[in-house]
C-alpha cells in the first residue's frame, strides 16, 4: 500500500477486487466491506457495487479510499502486508478508525507498518525507530520510552504538539 491509494477507474465491485487473483462471492464483498466499515456507504451508492466510480476514485474521500485498499488488502489473505503512512492525510476519526482495521484486521499476519504516527505505532508489536537512515532502537513501545531517547523525544514531541497545536 502507498501513501496514496490507488482506487482505478470503474465499478466499486472491481477496485476491491483488483489483482485478487480468485472468484470473489458478493457474500465475501459484503463480509470484507463490514470489516473495513464500508457498508453504509456501499449502501448509499445508487448500484451498490455496480457503481462506477469517478476516475481515480476522484468521487471518494480519503477514507473511503484507504478502507477500500485495505479491504482489497484483505481479499487477498497475503502473508505479509506493508503500510505506508496509512493514516496520513486523513482527519483523526477516519485515522483512528483505519488504525483499528489494520491492527485488528490482519491478526496472524506479518504487518510491516511506516508511519510517523506515534500514538498508531505505538499499538504495535515491534517498533524499530530509524533515525538520519541509522536504527536508533527497537522494541515495544514501553521498552522504547525507557530506553530509547530519540523515540521518547519523538514521542513527547508529538504528543505536546497535539496537545498545544505547536
Amino acid at each position: 500500500m502507498v501513501q496514496d491509494a490507488g482506487v482505478f477507474s470503474g465499478t466499486l465491485r472491481e477496485a476491491l477486487c483488483y489483482s485478487v487473483d480468485r472468484p470473489v462471492s458478493d457474500d465475501e464483498l459484503h463480509r470484507v466491506i463490514a470489516e473495513v466499515d464500508l457498508t453504509p456507504f456501499v449502501q448509499s451508492l445508487p448500484k451498490g457495487l455496480d457503481t462506477v466510480l469517478a476516475n481515480w476514485g476522484g468521487s471518494l474521500s480519503g477514507g473511503q479510499r484507504q478502507r477500500i485498499v485495505i479491504a482489497r488488502a484483505i481479499l487477498r489473505d497475503s502473508d505479509i502486508y506493508i503500510f505506508d503512512e496509512p493514516t496520513s492525510a486523513l482527519d483523526p476519526e477516519t485515522a483512528n478508525t483505519i488504525s483499528r482495521i489494520i491492527l485488528q484486521g490482519f491478526q496472524g499476519k506479518t504487518v510491516l507498518i511506516v508511519s510517523h504516527e506515534l500514538n498508531f505505532i505505538a499499538q504495535a508489536d515491534h517498533i524499530v525507530v530509524v533515525n538520519l537512515g541509522e536504527m536508533a532502537g527497537a522494541g515495544s513501545h514501553n521498552a522504547l520510552m525507557q530506553n530509547c531517547p530519540v523515540y521518547r523525544n519523538l514521542v513527547e514531541e508529538q504528543s505536546y504538539q497535539e496537545v498545544f497545536g505547536a
